[in-house]
């Protein structure tokens, strides 16, 4: 309820076009991050449908979970990096480079409001 909820509330009439591509992939129904209703079907709705390149425009400006949960959204990076990567035709190296990058950012994010610094969590568990 609270996923259907939120793509109501974000995307209006247009969350039927995001749950449209669960008959594509109904793994993109998965959530991107425990405890927050994004799914994985909203990464492939905004690099096909709103143009998104890269992963913090993904993660900050279309579905915003890298501008509520900077935990979650470490968490969420593979998942995501997967995802545009695939929409976008990007090599492996292209993914990695672009998931490490976003990872670091993050962690600095994290690093600066804790003053702790962060365990190498490259592994997204």
């Amino acid at each position: 309820a609270d996923i259907l909820d939120h793509l109501a509330n974000t995307y209006g009439t247009d969350a039927l076009k995001v749950l449209r591509l669960l008959r594509e992939e109904p793994n993109w129904q998965i959530r991107l991050a425990a405890n927050h209703p994004f799914i994985q079907a909203e990464v492939v709705y905004a690099a096909r449908t709103e143009m998104a390149q890269t992963l913090p425009d993904v993660l900050m400006r279309r579905i915003r979970l890298g501008l509520i949960d900077w935990q979650a959204t470490l968490k969420a990076l593979p998942i995501t990096a997967r995802l545009l990567a695939s929409e976008r035709n990007w090599t492996d190296e292209q993914r990695t480079h672009a998931e490490a990058d976003f990872r670091m950012h993050i962690e600095g994010l994290l690093e600066k409001a804790t003053g702790v610094a962060l365990p190498n969590l490259q592994s997204g568990s």
